[in-house]
């Protein structure tokens, strides 16, 4: 079988393993971060000192990560890379390659800057490996419409990339951008003549011609996502960040009068670690310290009371269609029970007996006054309580204002329903997270988003809950639930979201 047979065999294969190589990335980074927390999210740890003393310690994402990335590239060739005629032919000039592709990988290391309430950040990619392979044919010569020239070429650069990034709305999405700096460390190429006898047949010999430039600069821009993986004591995170790039450059080659040039694509994925900022507060053991009571609430069916004289009072008060286990009955001169009997006794004054045990008759209201009771009853009803779900939907609560602060009467509700539920659920926790529109700058935004979910937060502690069962954190405008083109969608955007979690 010929080189070329064999090149263009391997090409394929490559391009093939790479496509399968990255789509297992993807899915292995799928998989790792549904069951990951969000990559900006703060890690709560409590730790109880000798001294009896407890140590509640926050960390928070760092703005320096680093790391390393590999990947496969794919290659489109345009321009015309001039390859001289070998044997026979070698007196006729140069021939014109105007058309290949090619495969190739990279290995490098990277770092990386972003303050986590940023939405831009940098970066610094350094690939001490990218090979790129290509394979190009000829147009078919005149004298022979089956017989046209080939080339194959294999370089390798060193390339230092800087680049910029730009945060997504969506969680850990961005855009990339930069620019490439590619250092020529070898290169290599063979031609030769492929002709078709019943199969594509081609001899090859080496190129001594082919001089790629020592330098190119070119540039590319892309998309990647941050997934969150592991959490790593003492204070690292482990991210994995596939990646996607379009790149392209000055020219290949130019030697022999060519302007031979590459379009490429790359896929790859990038293994990164980053330091947590860390904060430690000292919680000091108080010796007095009494745990609070635990009250159970219960409820029990009791039928009215019955009177000896008055059978529509034996039952439940009808008039108002409640159920009351009793009611305070106010002194009133008159009317006397006889009033509410559908027939008067004669002996007013007789002793009325309940369960055998003799009680003395009493005034009760006449049922002409029923629309008071009903009104006094009434107003001493409570509103339904709040429903409260371990794990159930998220509850969003909006705020007046751009730069208001103040939570409203529906959120304070909501929140005294949370503190009970906390409570009696001593193992269930709550998720707090503050959100703005997009008014003022991404760091004023940030900064009302912290404050906002910091006042929940101070809410849910004055009602007595553990600032260890809080859990709040702050996205910005970067999670819009609507259009911020409207004031309507502003005021859904500036936000607190609430959820309880077993």
């Amino acid at each position: 079988m010929s080189m070329h047979v064999i090149h263009s065999i391997a090409i394929r294969r490559f391009y093939t393993v790479s496509i399968i190589a990255v789509a297992v990335a993807f899915c292995l980074a799928g998989y790792a971060v549904s069951y990951s927390q969000s990559f900006t999210e703060e890690f709560r740890e409590v730790e109880a000192l000798q001294s009896k003393d407890t140590v509640f310690r926050i960390r928070r994402d760092g703005s320096f990560r680093f790391g390393i990335q590999a990947g496969g590239s794919g290659s489109y060739y345009i321009g015309a890379l001039k390859i001289p005629r070998i044997a026979a032919d070698l007196k006729r000039g140069l021939i014109d390659v105007t058309s290949g592709d090619g495969a190739g990988y990279f290995i490098g290391a990277v770092a990386e800057y972003l303050s986590p309430s940023a939405a831009w950040g940098a970066a610094l990619k350094i690939n001490a490996v990218d090979t790129r392979f290509g394979n190009g044919i000829s147009e078919p010569l005149n004298i022979d419409s089956s017989l046209k020239y080939v080339s194959q070429t294999k370089v390798n650069y060193l390339t230092v990339s800087p680049e910029v990034r730009y945060n997504l709305p969506v969680d850990g999405l961005y855009l990339l951008g930069g620019i490439d700096f590619e250092i020529l460390t070898s290169s290599e190429s063979r031609i030769g003549r492929q002709f078709n006898n019943v199969g594509d047949i081609a001899q090859l010999a080496r190129d001594t011609t082919f001089t790629p430039n020592s330098f190119r600069l070119g540039g590319h821009i892309g998309v990647g996502y941050d997934m969150f993986s592991a959490n790593l004591p003492p204070s690292l995170r482990f991210r994995i960040t596939p990646f996607v790039t379009a790149q392209t450059g000055s020219l290949v080659a130019s030697s022999l009068g060519s302007s031979w040039n590459s379009v490429i694509g790359n896929a790859g994925i990038a293994l990164k670690l980053s330091f947590d900022n860390v904060t430690d507060s000292i919680i000091p053991y108080n010796p007095n310290y009494v745990e609070p009571p635990r009250y159970l609430a219960s409820a029990q069916y009791e039928r009215g009371i019955s009177f000896a004289e008055a059978p529509v009072v034996s039952r439940k008060i009808e008039v108002l269609d409640l159920t009351v286990s009793s009611i305070e009955i106010p002194e009133e001169e008159t009317p006397r029970i006889q009033t509410i009997a559908s027939r008067q006794p004669e002996q007013s004054d007789t002793p009325v007996r309940s369960g055998g045990e003799t009680i003395a008759a009493t005034e009760i209201p006449s049922i002409s006054n029923s629309e008071t009771l009903r009104q006094e009853i009434n107003s001493s009803e409570t509103t339904p309580a709040v429903k409260i779900t371990a794990n159930g939907e998220i509850k969003h609560f909006s705020f007046s204002a751009s730069t208001s602060l103040n939570l409203g009467a529906e959120a304070q509700k909501y929140l005294d329903a949370v503190a009970e539920y906390l409570k009696a659920n001593p193992r269930s926790v709550v998720r707090v997270v503050g959100h703005s529109d997009n008014a003022g700058s991404s760091t004023e935004q940030q900064t009302l988003s912290e404050r906002r979910a910091q006042q929940a937060m101070e809410y849910l502690r004055r009602k007595g809950i553990a600032q260890g069962r809080i859990f709040p954190s702050a996205k910005g405008a970067r999670e819009p639930l609507a259009d911020n083109a409207t004031e309507q969608g502003r005021r859904r955007n500036r936000r607190v979201d609430i959820r309880v979690e077993q």
